[in-house]
């Protein structure tokens, strides 16, 4: 276990965490055992790391459990799907569709409290927001990007959208585009521009890239860095995606049909063409939690 910015002290006290995070049992609050929550004594000597993280939500990458699970586990988790400060409260209570509610901060509301206190900020926001509101911050920020499968994360948007891929059609890059609204145009979550002013322009922050799936990798990659709760609160996953059927999915029975869906992706969508560059490079987040 080698997490990067942290104390030796922090270093030892993540490893313990961590070990415990795979072994131990449900309990009444839904999370951890009596022996994780011991490891809790060590809260005391946990030193925050000279950075915060920003995760950038994008849609169907596990975003909503990530933010959740995390403010039910770490302290100082601020974000669109769930804060730390009221995780127990929000969790408990029921949340009505399309409606703001305890479980979805109206964006507004996030900005009216500020982001001073905050470790782990999680947003699903145009990509410009980042750096306007980051770009002079007086602590170094991490933007972490979740790169899932390409083909597998258009598909879930598709089915998200109630939309079925043709992959007869004569315009297949409209077929791509029709399923990507938050990753194209002015309100596009990631931009090769955010790249650009938040990594280079600004030589303090930086942006990673992380496989979602499976998530739990994630949660013990930022169990290592972030403050684990005194009580940690029960989280009640929130599904916003229809069961998908893959075997209707015409995708996937034409491996020539896919690679040219893939180059459209990557032509046409900042995001996807970050993600090819991103994934197995230096910049990926190596969430292998059996590295020595």
């Amino acid at each position: 276990c080698q997490p990067r910015l942290l104390t030796l002290m922090t270093l030892v006290v993540g490893c313990a965490f961590m070990s415990q995070f795979s072994a131990v049992k449900v309990d009444r609050y839904g999370t951890f055992s009596d022996r994780a929550r011991q490891l809790n004594s060590f809260v005391r000597d946990w030193h925050p790391p000279p950075t915060i993280f920003g995760h950038v939500h994008i849609a169907k990458t596990a975003g909503t459990s990530i933010n959740g699970n995390l403010s039910t586990l770490y302290e100082r988790v601020c974000g669109h799907k769930g804060y730390s400060y009221d995780a127990h409260s929000a969790q408990k209570a029921k949340v009505s569709k399309n409606k703001w509610g305890p479980r979805r901060v109206d964006p507004l509301e996030m900005d009216r409290i500020g982001y001073e206190d905050c470790d782990f900020v999680s947003h699903e926001v145009k990509a410009a927001w980042w750096y306007e509101k980051f770009e002079k911050w007086p602590i170094p920020v991490e933007l972490h990007v979740p790169c899932r499968d390409p083909m597998q994360h258009l598909m879930s948007q598709c089915n998200f959208s109630g939309l079925k891929f043709n992959c007869s059609a004569t315009d297949l890059q409209q077929q791509v585009m029709k399923c990507l609204p938050l990753l194209t145009g002015e309100m596009s979550r990631f931009t090769y521009r955010l790249e650009d002013q938040f990594s280079h322009n600004t030589g303090r922050h930086a942006i990673r890239c992380f496989n979602p799936i499976p998530v739990e990798k994630y949660y013990i990659y930022m169990g290592r860095l972030l403050q684990p709760r005194r009580i940690p609160a029960k989280y009640n996953q929130w599904k916003t995606n229809r069961k998908r059927n893959p075997v209707s999915e015409c995708v996937w029975k034409n491996t020539a049909i896919q690679h040219k869906i893939l180059q459209i992706m990557k032509r046409n969508v900042d995001y996807y063409g970050f993600c090819d560059r991103c994934m197995g490079s230096n910049n990926e987040l190596d969430l292998d939690i059996q590295r020595a």
